[in-house]
Order: C-alpha cells, then sequence, then structure tokens
C-alpha cells in the first residue's frame, strides 16, 4: 500500500512505569503503524498499527513544537471504548508540522470518503435516476 509519510519518532507512553521508545512510525492512507526499526526487511510486523476511522482528534498547536498530539478509539478486554492520548516528538519543528498537517489530511479523507462509491458513466448511458433516498441513488443504465 501506498506511504504518504514516514519517519523517525520517540513515542511517549502514559502510566507510572512507562518509558519513551524510539520507532519508526508510517503514515498510509487508512492507517497509521509503528515499527521497531526502518527498513524493508521489518515492514511486515509493526509493533502497533492504528486505522484512522479511529482517531478522534488532533492537537493543532500542541506545548511542545515538536509532538506530535492526538487522540484516539481504544477497546479494552472489558469491551469499553475509552478516548486515549497518542504523544510522539520529532527531532524538528517542521517535521512535526507537516506530520500533523499530513495526518490531518489523512483522516479527513477516511472519514468523510470511506462510505462513498465513485462511478463513472458516461451521461448518454444513464437513462433515468431516482433521488427518493437521499442517501443512495439509484441508477438504471440502457
Amino acid at each position: 500500500m501506498d506511504v504518504i509519510r514516514s519517519g523517525a519518532v520517540t513515542v511517549h507512553r502514559e502510566g507510572v512505569f512507562a518509558r519513551k521508545h524510539k520507532r519508526w512510525l508510517v503514515l498510509r492512507p487508512d492507517s497509521l503503524s509503528l515499527y521497531r526499526e526502518s527498513g524493508m526487511s521489518h515492514m511486515h510486523k509493526p509493533s502497533a498499527h492504528l486505522p484512522l476511522t479511529s482517531i478522534v482528534d488532533i492537537d493543532d498547536n500542541p506545548s511542545d513544537e515538536q509532538s506530535l498530539v492526538f487522540w484516539w478509539w481504544r477497546t479494552k478486554l472489558d469491551g469499553k471504548r475509552v478516548k486515549t492520548k497518542a504523544t510522539a516528538t520529532f527531532e524538528k519543528t517542521e517535521q512535526a508540522v507537516n506530520w500533523r498537517r499530513d495526518l490531518a489530511k489523512a483522516v479527513w479523507t477516511v472519514q468523510n470518503t470511506r462510505d462513498r462509491f465513485r462511478a463513472s458513466v458516461p451521461y448518454v448511458r444513464i437513462k433515468s435516476h431516482d433521488v427518493s433516498d437521499l442517501c443512495v441513488a439509484s441508477l438504471w443504465f440502457c
């Protein structure tokens, strides 16, 4: 699958015994994945994988300009959904700004176009249409 952006990142975990980890972050059109190392030989086994549909919010203006902060829905073992904060730090501010921009674009695209069907049909081939249901337009072809 296409890669929108990838690069080295320091991941911050919440909790009493949490430590910072250096990881390789990959943004794809439908997901965000963390790998222990960079390189194609390790791309088949991510240490974490997050579908972009589960991201709730992205902090546009974090307190640390080199950070990427977002919240996502995590399902616990008891089945409850919990809003979880994720924080990652980059070496340069410009990297963080570009990651925030690209992640926001990818999340918006996935959340606003995933349930839509697109078809390219010549106008002369459409015999009639029925738009009685605003969500689904039915087309009958000649």
